[in-house]
């Protein structure tokens, strides 16, 4: 099977891609149940993410519409944009 990304965020942390593993009674494995989004980011010495505030609201609002937004109160904005610098 080709491997596209060595590298996937999971569970709040940047991972290798055969470690992240969901269980099978979760509603993502069941329903089919997901949100899908890219935040553009380039890693350039500084790390710049394109638009960050409007995908990432787009995101927590996608998320609510099918009950899936327990991670925006734990997670913010800020928090997203710190992530990204730390990379």
């Amino acid at each position: 099977m080709a491997d596209p990304y060595p590298q996937v965020f999971y569970r709040d942390a940047l991972v290798p891609a055969a470690q992240a593993a969901l269980g099978v009674a979760t509603s993502a494995v069941l329903y089919g149940l997901s949100v899908y989004t890219v935040l553009p980011v380039r890693v350039d010495g500084r790390c710049s993410a394109f638009r960050l505030p409007e995908h990432y609201r787009r995101l927590v609002e996608s998320c609510t519409i099918i009950g899936i937004d327990r991670f925006a109160a734990q997670w913010s904005y800020d928090a997203s944009r710190r992530r990204c610098s730390s990379w």
